[in-house]
C-alpha cells in the first residue's frame, strides 16, 4: 500500500511550566465533486517537544486517498497546554510519499481510480 507522512521538525520556543507539549494534526480530505469531509484524525505521534529540534512524524497514509483528491492538514498543539512559554517553532516540513505504484501513464490510462 502507498504510504503518506508529513515529518515536522519543531520545538518548544523556552521550557514551559508543562512538560507534556505534543505537536498534533488536524487532517480533511476533499474528494472532487463532494464537500470537505470531516477531521480523519490522524494518530497524534505522542513525542513531547523540548527545546532540541526534533523530527515529529504524522502517518497520513490510512485514509484511501485517490487521484485528485485534496487533503488540508493543521497543524495544532494537544489541547491541554495553554500556560506561557509554549509556543511551537516549525523549522521544516517534509512530506514523505512512497508508492507501490511501479508506472502510470495519465495521458493513456482508460483506467479510473475512482
Amino acid at each position: 500500500s502507498d504510504d503518506l507522512t508529513l515529518r515536522v521538525l519543531a520545538s518548544q520556543l523556552t521550557v514551559s511550566t508543562d512538560t507534556d507539549v505534543e505537536l498534533d494534526s488536524e487532517a480533511y480530505v476533499k474528494v472532487p465533486g463532494s464537500a470537505l469531509g470531516a477531521d480523519v484524525d490522524p494518530t497524534a505521534p505522542g513525542t513531547v517537544l523540548s527545546t532540541t529540534e526534533q523530527w515529529v512524524e504524522i502517518d497520513l497514509g490510512q485514509n484511501s486517498l485517490t487521484r485528485d483528491d485534496v487533503m488540508y492538514i493543521e497543524l495544532i498543539t494537544n489541547g491541554a497546554n495553554d500556560t506561557a512559554g509554549e509556543e511551537v517553532l516549525i523549522h521544516a516540513i517534509e512530506l514523505v510519499y512512497r508508492s507501490c505504484l511501479v508506472s502510470y501513464d495519465d495521458n493513456s490510462s482508460t483506467e479510473t481510480l475512482r
